[in-house]
């Protein structure tokens, strides 16, 4: 098997849209975790889904250097699968209005934010591949076209993209996360 790279993160913040751009500028097939899935197997991953056979599907697909993207990359892949990993963030203020847009439910979206704002996803990929393979990029702001260029550098790099990002501060007060984490 080549190498593999990864690009994952909270739903909404941006995987879909940035991973086949960089994966372009990079030379690399790209190969969706999500697109894996069966119909079924879609319909039920609320429920979960199995790493282990969602595993096996990727590496028979990733024939050569892959990128490989999915908010399950860090449940499905293990630490020798891949050289790097970036995680897209989102301030969480701004994915929860991604995730109305996208109309899901009031407490998808608190979920996801919730998620999002205390770093479940950076936390996996920290835990399951180490601080050297893993860099985090915020999408909150910028264009896709700035966005590819760096997530293609920091997943081209030899070493990680820095301190992990903490949200938290920016909704330190009672209010300010009870009006993120609404589900009205």
């Amino acid at each position: 098997m080549g190498r593999l790279l990864a690009i994952t993160g909270t739903p909404g913040t941006g995987k879909k849209t940035l991973a086949p751009a960089v994966s372009a500028k990079l030379g690399l097939a790209c190969v969706g975790l999500n697109e894996l899935l069966s119909a079924g197997e879609r319909a039920r991953a609320s429920r979960g889904v199995d790493p282990r056979l969602l595993r096996k599907r990727l590496l028979r697909q990733a024939k050569g250097a892959s990128l490989v993207y999915g908010h399950l990359v860090p449940d499905v892949l293990e630490k020798g699968d891949v050289d790097r990993v970036v995680v897209l963030r989102c301030n969480p203020s701004v994915l929860a209005r991604r995730l109305r847009d996208r109309g899901y439910s009031a407490s998808k979206v608190a979920g996801n934010v919730e998620a999002e704002l205390i770093g479940v996803v950076s936390a996996a990929c920290l835990s399951r591949f180490g601080a050297k393979r893993c860099a985090e990029f915020d999408t909150s702001s910028r264009s896709v076209q700035r966005s590819v260029a760096a997530v293609a550098r920091l997943l081209s790099a030899a070493r990680s993209g820095g301190a992990p990002m903490d949200w938290v501060p920016l909704y330190s007060s009672a209010e300010k996360l009870r009006s993120l984490l609404s589900v009205e």
